[in-house]
């Protein structure tokens, strides 16, 4: 078993985030198998791999929201339970019930919940933080807004805001940038900048294999198991991405410099 990691170039005592064989399954199917990895403060890791790889199931691991078959997770040292609440997690916008009636500053307030508890009521100084985490991602102006009726920027946005108030260390994107427009992809990208240079970690798992260059320190390679772990120029090869891939990897001529993942749902990246 390999343990994937870095030696990072601060003085960390303990990784963020650490994986040690973690297997997870669904109905006797496995998602992920033997999975070990260690994430440092300040990385910023692109996690990639076809449909079904294992990456939500990652995340949701990570947060403790699914069984672990095998292996042990461990947040900032210590149990999931307890450092869950130092995680942000922007979902995958098909998870999201968007109709539900609820406005974008109750959206962001959720992200305070974790330090106030479910009885305690807001205070002045939690919505305070709700309106500077909007003012952050230039939403400010939309929270009274019903979720619901935004852009798939302006919501990936709203998520984001709630991490912010969360005051969250490590940040979870489960494909922010799908369903965006190029505009939206480069705030996106800003606020990731953001929370690195605050010393957080950031995973995020995209098809979009073109952002990753020049963006992510790491590039985490999945199809149940870990196929590969580093810098994106070293990954990014034709044995490993067809090993992550297989025939749905789609490699264009050299001029045009781009990759092209086709998968079941019609996603391209």
């Amino acid at each position: 078993m390999t343990v994937l990691q870095r030696d990072h170039p601060h003085r960390h005592d303990q990784p963020v985030i650490e994986l040690d064989g973690v297997s997870v399954a669904y109905r006797g199917q496995p998602a992920l198998e033997d999975l070990s990895l260690k994430v440092y403060c300040g990385e910023r890791i692109a996690v990639i791999g076809p449909n079904g790889a294992g990456k939500t199931t990652l995340f949701k691991a990570v947060l403790g929201l699914v069984p672990l078959s095998s292996g042990r997770i461990r947040l900032f040292g210590g149990e999931v339970k307890r450092g869950c609440m130092r995680v942000g997690y922007v979902p995958q916008r098909e998870a999201v019930n968007w109709d539900f009636p609820i406005t974008v500053a109750e959206v962001v307030m959720m992200g305070r919940y974790g330090r106030l508890g479910w009885l305690r009521q807001p205070t002045a100084a939690d919505w305070a933080a709700v309106q500077d985490a909007l003012a952050q991602v230039e939403m400010g102006a939309f929270a009274g807004r019903q979720i619901g009726q935004l852009s798939a920027g302006q919501q990936q946005r709203v998520f984001i805001a709630r991490a912010l108030a969360q005051e969250a260390e490590v940040l979870l994107l489960d494909e922010p940038f799908t369903g965006v427009d190029v505009t939206t992809q480069h705030t996106l990208f800003e606020l990731i900048a953001r929370f690195r240079r605050k010393g957080c970690a950031v995973l995020v798992a995209t098809h979009d294999l073109n952002t990753v260059m020049g963006n992510f320190d790491r590039v985490l390679c999945l199809n149940r198991r870990a196929i590969a772990y580093g810098p994106p120029d070293e990954v990014f090869n034709t044995d490993v991405l067809s090993e992550t891939y297989g025939s749905q990897l789609v490699v264009l001529p050299a001029e045009l410099t781009r990759l092209v993942v086709d998968d079941a749902h019609g996603h391209f990246g």
